[in-house]
């Protein structure tokens, strides 16, 4: 962590960190959505995410909808460290809290909890997959999306391919086709993902992230992007289509799950953000489970 900010001095992520922060995610083997490099790079001017160094540990900052935050970090004294940062800016008269600590390692913050405030934050579960029921779509909860797909692949010639180089134009012009279709200058939280996405793409090989492309005829009309988020998971981060052609959802879906996320035990499909017709879709997919997540804030010293 030689040249890294020393809390309390923070620097913005970029590029420059992919290594430090690959070698912190390896270790500790996050299953979080948000402990993901592409992800962070992608959102870090929107969410404003920064990254210190505190006690020889790793932590990271952001900003959403006016609430300033850090991740948690993890290590043998994740509760020490989330205490002692909560309790300094408290000191400060600022509100800060801990963003997206999941549910399956409460256990670390048992020393705490007496002066801890958990927020559930169910808008940001994280719906994790079994990666063979997304390829393989068996039973009748599934009858539904291989209907879709048996359509798609008898009504258009296709062509599935990975995401290269040589293509990436090709897909910056179908994501500002689809921004177009979406409307998204009118809305807000579509521009700003549009923008995330778009970091991606243009950043695409020096990014540790692989995709593929759904060509109908000559043009692409779909494309997915993914990341590893731990040895045995894959992260879904961006997913567009032309709904234009019935089932494509569906089969890119299908697709990229088969010939790209294979070797991964799960599939983490990232959050809802309170979308229901999203929550509704993905539910669809009967989830192998959904991760539930709180935000954490200090008490105050008459709770």
């Amino acid at each position: 962590m030689r040249n890294l900010a020393k809390f309390p001095d923070l620097e913005s992520v970029e590029l420059k960190h992919k290594d430090l922060l690959l070698n912190y995610f390896k270790s500790v083997q996050p299953v979080i959505s948000e402990l993901n490099f592409v992800e962070m790079f992608a959102w870090r001017k929107l969410k404003k995410i920064c990254i210190t160094e505190y006690k020889n540990n790793i932590v990271l900052f952001l900003e959403k909808d006016g609430q300033k935050y850090f991740y948690p970090p993890f290590s043998h004294s994740t509760d020490k460290i989330i205490i002692e940062l909560l309790e300094y800016f408290k000191s400060l008269n600022e509100n800060i809290k801990v963003r997206a600590y999941p549910d399956d390692l409460l256990h670390l913050l048992d020393n705490i909890m007496d002066k801890i405030i958990l927020e559930d934050d169910r808008d940001n579960y994280d719906y994790v997959y079994l990666t063979e029921d997304l390829i393989n779509l068996t039973g009748r909860k599934y009858d539904g999306k291989r209907n879709n797909i048996k359509k798609f692949l008898k009504n258009y010639k296709y062509e599935f391919l990975p995401l290269t180089d040589e293509i990436i134009a090709d897909c910056i012009k179908f994501q500002e086709k689809w921004c177009n279709i979406r409307n998204c200058p009118e809305d807000l939280s579509l521009k700003n993902e549009s923008y995330a996405v778009m970091e991606i793409l243009n950043n695409f090989n020096k990014l540790p992230c692989f995709g593929a492309v759904l060509k109908i005829g000559d043009s692409i009309e779909g494309y997915t992007i993914a990341s590893e988020l731990n040895n045995e998971t894959g992260e879904v981060i961006v997913e567009k289509a032309n709904p234009e052609f019935y089932g494509i959802y569906q089969a890119i879906n299908q697709m990229f799950s088969e010939k790209f996320l294979k070797k991964y035990k799960y599939v983490n499909r990232q959050q809802d953000t309170g979308d229901l017709g999203l929550r509704k879709a993905k539910l669809s997919y009967q989830p192998f489970k959904l991760l539930k997540k709180y935000n954490i804030g200090i008490k105050n010293g008459n709770n």
